[in-house]
């Protein structure tokens, strides 16, 4: 009987850690070359150009930002610029919406 229940218990085990191991690798999808096409001086310049770029169906992702009011607010106070990144792809496109230089 002791060794139905060791046998359960490491089979058990072993499905589950095979089970999250699965379920891990199925979170990370392909790699997608991401380049920086400019710098905002503050948090709503960043939102600004994320918003001009999603109007023309560009996706963009803005690095140092909070969505925490008061964090933002403290970023923005002191001077922490946004970085807003583009598919290498969309990179010419989101440049010339935006005015930015190459």
């Amino acid at each position: 009987m002791f060794f139905v229940f060791l046998g359960v218990v490491l089979f058990g085990t072993i499905v589950l850690l095979a089970w999250l191991q699965k379920r891990s690798d199925s979170r990370t999808g392909p790699v997608i070359p991401m380049v920086r096409i400019g710098i905002a001086q503050n948090s709503i310049e960043a939102q600004m150009w994320a918003q001009r770029l999603g109007v023309e169906g560009v996706g963009c992702r803005i690095s140092n930002y909070s969505e925490i009011g008061y964090l933002a607010t403290y970023r923005a106070a002191n001077s922490y610029d946004m970085e807003l990144w583009v598919r290498a792809e969309d990179e010419e496109a989101a440049r010339e919406l935006l005015g930015l230089p190459k």
